[in-house]
């Protein structure tokens, strides 16, 4: 199966619910959801390292793992719509990214069913995050729509990027993309991990820290003040 061909059918998987007649809470529903992915940095770089490993291990693998993904995100979706808890489902989204970014940077070989049931556990964590962020007034089967669209398009970077992979250049390149997509993960890790800071925001598309709890407390900056008036009579002095 050449590019073209899985193209189409990776694209044609999110295409019969948005063609619905009743186009008006499906079209909000279809834009809301293709949007999600785009708005975390979490999505946009696990589903493009799905995109790379898949064209990388080659073969039916080029398309039966990007598929494994929609499918199963789509299914986590429902699941996240409907109101179904997951534990942990941050740290689960994180440690996603680690993963296949690993994957990625080491180009691990398995067979195609392992790479599927891999990437299938990754896409049930994103899809339940993407289910539980329904828009209120939003049409659910055009939200999951959507999202399947823009996962599509994200797979499909993937690829093309690892088309480019050619020459040990090229090869370091996509190593050293692999580690970085793996790196980030560290904003979503459990507080305890991390003593004495914070993660801002849920989402992995905010990619930093805040400062530790101590710089933020009246004491400390009432200290810094008074060392900072004794600093500068000194230097009048």
């Amino acid at each position: 199966m050449n590019f073209r061909r899985i193209a189409a059918t990776l694209a044609a998987m999110a295409l019969p619910d948005i063609a619905h007649a009743h186009v008006g809470l499906h079209t909000d529903g279809a834009l809301a959801g293709f949007s999600h992915p785009f708005s975390g940095l979490d999505h946009i770089l696990a589903m493009v390292a799905v995109g790379f490993w898949a064209l990388t291990l080659g073969g039916k693998a080029r398309w039966v793992v990007p598929l494994a993904f929609v499918t199963v995100m789509a299914v986590g979706g429902g699941l996240g719509i409907c109101g179904v808890a997951f534990p942990m489902v941050e740290t689960g989204i994180a440690l996603t990214i680690a993963l296949l970014g690993l994957l990625v940077a080491f180009e691990v070989k398995v067979s195609t069913s392992v790479a599927a049931t891999v990437v299938g556990t990754c896409g049930l964590f994103h899809g339940h995050a993407h289910g539980t962020e329904l828009p209120a007034m939003a049409h659910a089967g055009g939200y999951v729509a959507g999202f399947m669209a823009a996962t599509v398009i994200l797979h499909l970077a993937g690829f093309g990027l690892a088309l480019l992979r050619f020459g040990n250049a090229q090869r370091v390149a996509a190593q050293t993309a692999g580690v970085v997509i793996a790196l980030p993960v560290q904003s979503s890790w459990p507080t305890e991990l991390l003593p004495g800071l914070r993660p801002v925001g849920s989402r992995m598309g905010t990619v930093r820290t805040a400062a530790p709890d101590f710089i933020r407390s009246e004491r400390w900056k009432e200290e810094h003040h008074v060392h900072r008036r004794s600093h500068a009579g000194r230097r009048r002095q």
